[in-house]
């Protein structure tokens, strides 16, 4: 038997022909037809933002490097360009606006030992009615404004003839605590009458408004009063005072940082005490009159505040039933003041060892709140004013 022939051997097929590589190994093709996907890509997105009109913000200049913004320019002072009267006489010193011209009067016999001064608004280089006057009365007591009033009623020079509706109420301006009293009145002023009282040193320092004038510019130029003796700081002190808060009886008020508090226990108080919270503040650590052990008590001032459950009596004899109880004497109802819109009873009377005092009441619900400011010589009986100030009843 034969072999079988062997096959021929197959051919070797041709080799396929060599694309250049480039040197990382991609065809120069490849990337000829990525680059035109690319840019068609690119062509379509700038078409799109284009109809949209974002394209803008692409093509923007790159942002420069942010430059710190400059600080706020402080808020002027309005009064910057003003005037300043200075009565070195009388220790004070008020700014006033240059178009205003003023006028001193002191010397005048007519006033006898007053020094007044009319501040008044030029129109067309002629003084007007409309502006206010500043006067200086001697106050050896240091009465405020109305207790002048009330003790000098004949007095038409300053002040017109009172009708019976008097308001008043402590106004802080500037660190000083002026008061302010409004009504109607007859005589010289037609019709209402608004005037600013401020007791110092055994002066009273009283300001009248024309009724002409605008009381709100008036309230700018008693922001510029100051005593040329008056501390610098006296403006900001009020702001660092201690706050008492009482949310039973709703209530609060400020006192001086350096002052001293203590709010006594009540138990087993007597029948016939009816108070219910009492709140001691004094510049004395023990609230000790400093004149009980030979010193000055003109140094000692101390503010007292009850809070006395009168039930369902009305004012009047609920004040009875309270002066029984303190045995108070001589009481007397000068006026009522307005503390942060509440109004008080403000009442001089004698305590039971025959020492004047100054009682502020108010009502509120079925409690009396009854402040009591002692010694009333003292020399700082101006701080028990701001204290009052600061005064409110909690919403």
């Amino acid at each position: 038997m034969s072999s079988p022939e062997p096959m021929p051997p197959t051919p070797p097929l041709p080799a396929a022909p060599t694309v250049p590589v480039t040197k990382k190994g991609v065809s120069p093709v490849l990337l000829a037809i990525s680059g035109l996907l690319m840019l068609g890509g690119i062509a379509f997105v700038a078409l799109t933002l284009w109809q949209k009109g974002l394209l803008g913000g692409f093509l923007a200049k790159p942002t420069p490097t942010p430059t710190l913004a400059p600080e706020p320019t402080p808020t002027p002072d309005p009064t910057a360009d003003w005037k300043i009267y200075t009565n070195t006489k009388y220790n004070y010193q008020v700014k006033y606006p240059p178009t205003w011209m003023v006028r001193a009067m002191d010397g005048d016999k007519q006033l006898d030992q007053i020094s007044k001064v009319n501040f008044r608004v030029i129109t067309d280089e002629i003084p007007t009615v409309s502006g206010f006057d500043l006067s200086v009365i001697p106050n050896p007591d240091n009465l405020s404004l109305t207790d002048w009033v009330k003790q000098n009623p004949d007095n038409g020079v300053l002040l017109p003839s009172f009708t019976k509706e008097i308001e008043s109420s402590l106004v802080l301006i500037n660190g000083l605590n002026w008061e302010r009293i409004e009504g109607d009145s007859i005589g010289y002023v037609p019709s209402g009458y608004i005037k600013y009282g401020l007791a110092h040193r055994e002066s009273l320092y009283y300001v009248a408004v024309i009724i002409e004038y605008d009381i709100d510019d008036l309230d700018q130029i008693l922001s510029t009063f100051k005593f040329l003796d008056q501390d610098s700081s006296q403006a900001e002190t009020m702001e660092n005072w201690k706050t008492y808060t009482n949310s039973l009886f709703a209530f609060e008020i400020k006192y001086p940082s350096e002052w001293t508090i203590r709010v006594p226990s009540l138990e087993g108080k007597h029948e016939d005490n009816k108070t219910v919270l009492q709140v001691d503040l004094s510049n004395s650590k023990d609230f000790k009159n400093a004149a009980v052990v030979g010193g000055d008590k003109m140094d000692f001032l101390s503010v007292s505040l009850k809070v006395w459950d009168r039930g369902n009596k009305d004012l009047n004899l609920a004040l009875r039933e309270w002066d029984d109880f303190r045995q108070n004497q001589n009481k007397n109802v000068v006026l009522e003041k307005l503390i942060d819109k509440a109004p008080f009873i403000r009442r001089e009377l004698k305590n039971a060892e025959g020492t004047a005092i100054v009682e502020y009441v108010a009502e509120k619900g079925r409690y009396l709140y009854i402040l009591t400011i002692t010694p009333q010589e003292s020399s700082l009986i101006g701080v028990s004013d701001q204290i009052l100030s600061t005064f409110k009843f909690l919403e």
